[in-house]
Formats: structure tokens, C-alpha cells, sequence
């Protein structure tokens, strides 16, 4: 098994990966996949729970797997938000809606890639790990 990238964490810590994720059994099989491979993942399943884990780890997070559809506050307004404090974190959308117009407002931000639901475990570790080492 191949081990995570290591950027933007303590020497010797697993990479942490914020995971925000409102179904249960989609959040809970990216975690697992993840986990397998030696991340550290938090787990949010509402954009304001997101938004507040954030603040409390964009310094030591490697990475955010965002959906756009959290209840409470949407995904892209955690994105907009979360620039205001960590305009480098990778961030990478899980949607659905590949509308033009979605694709372009999100990846033409900074750090942003878009990873089209439904998607198999090797394109998210893939994504995965191409936005960890972009970041370094």
C-alpha cells in the first residue's frame, strides 16, 4: 500500500483530510478508502459543522473534499467563506451538477478541482492526492 502525501502536517502525523459529506453512506465509504491509505479524515456532515472544523484546522488540514449539497450552509458558500482565512487549501468538489456554468465558477478559483459523482475509490484517491502535491 502507498503512503499519502505528507504536506501540511506535523512530522510523523498522518495528512488530515476534512471530508464534508451530508450522506452517511457516501461519507462513510470516502473515509474508509482514505483511512485505508494512511489519511486522517474528518468528517462533516453540514456546512456550518464544516466551516467550524475548518477554522479550527485549515493549518494542519492537507486537503477538503467538499459537496456542494450540505444542508445548513451549501458548499459553495463554505468555499467562499473558507478563502476569506485559507486561500491555499486544496479543495476538491464532489457534485453531481456538471452544468458548464458550476464547473467553471468553481474551477476557476485557486486550489479547486471537481471530482463528478458518482466516482470509484481510484479517482478519488487519484484527486486526491494530484491536489496535495499541487499545493506543495
Amino acid at each position: 500500500m502507498s503512503s499519502p502525501a505528507t504536506s501540511r502536517t506535523p512530522s510523523g502525523c498522518a495528512p488530515i483530510v476534512i471530508v464534508a459529506e451530508d450522506e452517511p453512506t457516501i461519507g462513510e465509504m470516502i473515509s474508509m478508502l482514505l483511512e485505508e491509505r494512511g489519511y486522517d479524515v474528518r468528517l462533516t456532515r453540514d456546512g456550518v459543522e464544516c466551516l467550524r472544523l475548518l477554522e479550527d484546522a485549515h493549518h494542519t488540514a492537507a486537503a477538503l473534499l467538499l459537496d456542494l449539497g450540505l444542508p445548513r450552509l451549501g458548499g459553495a458558500e463554505v468555499l467562499r467563506r473558507l478563502r476569506g482565512f485559507a486561500p491555499e487549501l486544496p479543495v476538491i468538489v464532489m457534485s453531481g451538477d456538471q452544468s458548464p456554468a458550476t464547473m467553471a465558477a468553481l474551477t476557476s478559483q485557486p486550489a479547486v478541482s471537481l471530482l463528478a459523482k458518482p466516482f470509484g475509490g481510484s479517482a478519488l484517491r487519484s484527486s486526491l492526492a494530484l491536489a496535495v502535491s499541487a499545493s506543495r
